[in-house]
């Protein structure tokens, strides 16, 4: 074998071997929704910020609509908290282009807007992905 094919060779391998080790994009969102909970949790604004995308909006278990600003604001004024999210199953993603809806069952301990919400919920999240980072456009609790 010459050295050139063997080269060429070579390179296929490598491509195919980071091909394979590439997350796919349920793994992505699973990871971006792990991510998000973990920030609500420990009331990371910055973190939060980088999760939303600017039109954001939340609709909480009472049924108020807030915009990114808004759930911002209560995070930082304590009116809004999670103490807690737990999975009661595994989240349920699914995968159309560049945007993924996920429906899940999670018991949560917190508040939104000053009202108590602990107890199990279902929850439905959908983020679209723009160059490569998931942002979570809505939610709903």
């Amino acid at each position: 074998m010459t050295m050139k094919k063997l080269a060429i060779l070579l390179s296929s391998i490598l491509m195919l071997s980071a091909l394979s080790l590439a997350a796919s994009p349920q793994e992505d969102v699973a990871a971006a929704l792990k991510n998000y909970r973990q920030a609500l949790v420990k009331k990371d604004v910055a973190a939060l910020q980088n999760i939303w995308s600017d039109d954001y909006t939340f609709t909480d278990g009472q049924g108020a609509v807030l915009t990114k600003a808004d759930r911002i604001a209560e995070i930082k004024s304590g009116h809004s908290s999670v103490g807690s999210i737990k999975n009661e199953d595994e989240p349920k993603i699914r995968i159309h282009g560049n945007t993924a809806v996920i429906f899940s069952r999670v018991t949560l301990v917190g508040k939104y807007s000053g009202h108590d919400v602990s107890g199990e919920f279902r929850s439905l999240h959908v983020w679209v992905n723009d160059k490569g980072h998931w942002w979570l456009v809505t939610n709903q609790l």
